[in-house]
C-alpha cells in the first residue's frame, strides 16, 4: 500500500485523521485540530479515543472491533473532547487494507454537527412550547384548511362548542354549527370564511348567543375571530379561528348594580375671620381720664 500524501491531506478543509488499525494516530490535519481544540502533540501517537468524550469511548472501541473483523466501515455521532467548546460530530471511519486483506490504516473523517444539533434543539423546544400553548390555551383555537376542513382544534374549543374533540378534527366547518339556534352565526361564519381566504381581511363576530348551550348563568355568549394563515410564499394556507367564551363578562356587565346617586351634602360654611372682623360693630371711642367731668361734692 502506498504511503498517504500527508501534504495534500493537510490542505483539505475536512477534518482527517489517519492511524494504525489499533487506533494509534499517525497524522491529523489542521482542520481536525481546530475542530477538537487540541494540539498536535496531544493527538499524534495517542489513541483516537482521546478525540471524543469519555462516555463515548466504549462505543468507539466496539465500532472499531467490528470493522476490523468484517464490517467495511462505521459511522456514528459523538461529543468531542474539546476543552473549550462542546461540539458534536459525525465520525466516519474506514479500514484501508493491503491487497491480501490485511488491515493497513484506519481513516477517520469528522463532520461538525454542533450548529445543526443546536438549531434542531431550538426548533424542538419551540415546537414543544407551541404545542403546550395550543393545547392548554384558555381560548378556543381551530385551524381550517383552504377547503374549510377542520385540521386541528384544542380542548378549549371543544369545550366551548360543547362538542367532543374527535367530532371536530377532520370534519367540514359547515357541519360544526348545525343547531337551529346557531343558524345565523353559522351563516355568518360560512360567508366570511371564504372572504377571509380570498382577501386576507380578518373578521370578528362578537357577542353571539348560543341558545342551545345552557350554562349555570344562562345562555352562552361567544366571540368568533377569523384570520387567514399564509405560507412563506404569501399564499393562503388556511384559516385560524379563535373562539372565546365571554358569558361571564356579558353577564357581569348586564347584572352590574347601578349605584344610587345621592345629592351632595351641603356643608355649613364657617364665616371667615376677616368677615367677622369686618362686620363687628364699632366700639365707642375711649374718653381720656382728663376729659372726664368733675363731680361736685355733696352739700
Amino acid at each position: 500500500m502506498r504511503t498517504p500524501d500527508f501534504e495534500t491531506l493537510e490542505l483539505l478543509p475536512t477534518p482527517v485523521w489517519l492511524g494504525k488499525p489499533d487506533g494509534t494516530c499517525l497524522f491529523a490535519n489542521s482542520a481536525l485540530l481546530r475542530l477538537v481544540g487540541l494540539d498536535i502533540r496531544d493527538v499524534v501517537d495517542h489513541s483516537w479515543e482521546s478525540l471524543v468524550a469519555p462516555e463515548a469511548r466504549a462505543e468507539i472501541r466496539s465500532y472499531l472491533d467490528a470493522t476490523l473483523q468484517s464490517a467495511p466501515a462505521f459511522s456514528f455521532r459523538a461529543w468531542l473532547n474539546n476543552p473549550r467548546l462542546r461540539r458534536l460530530a459525525r465520525i466516519d471511519g474506514k479500514i484501508l487494507r493491503e491487497p491480501d486483506g490485511t488491515p493497513a490504516l484506519l481513516s477517520v473523517t469528522l463532520t461538525d454537527l454542533t450548529y445543526t444539533y443546536r438549531t434542531s434543539k431550538r426548533r424542538r423546544l419551540r415546537a414543544e412550547q407551541t404545542r403546550v400553548c395550543f393545547e392548554y390555551s384558555p381560548i378556543g383555537i381551530m385551524f381550517v384548511d383552504a377547503n374549510l376542513l377542520i385540521l386541528r382544534a384544542n380542548n378549549t374549543c371543544a369545550s366551548i362548542l360543547n362538542t367532543p374533540l374527535e367530532h371536530l378534527e377532520g370534519r367540514p366547518l359547515a357541519h360544526l354549527l348545525t343547531h337551529p339556534s346557531t343558524a345565523e352565526l353559522s351563516q355568518q361564519v360560512l360567508t366570511l370564511s371564504p372572504k377571509t381566504l380570498a382577501t386576507g381581511t380578518p373578521h370578528n363576530l362578537q357577542g353571539w348567543a348560543i341558545g342551545d348551550l345552557q350554562t349555570a348563568e344562562g345562555t352562552q355568549f361567544i366571540d368568533w375571530e377569523i384570520r387567514r394563515v399564509d405560507t412563506a410564499e404569501g399564499e393562503a394556507a388556511g384559516l385560524l379561528m379563535v373562539i372565546s367564551d365571554v358569558t361571564q363578562k356579558k353577564t357581569r356587565r348586564t347584572r352590574a348594580p347601578t349605584k344610587r346617586r345621592t345629592p351632595p351634602t351641603r356643608r355649613r360654611s364657617r364665616p371667615s375671620r376677616h368677615l367677622h372682623l369686618r362686620t363687628r360693630l364699632p366700639t365707642p371711642p375711649l374718653v381720656p381720664r382728663t376729659a372726664r367731668p368733675l363731680r361736685h361734692p355733696q352739700r
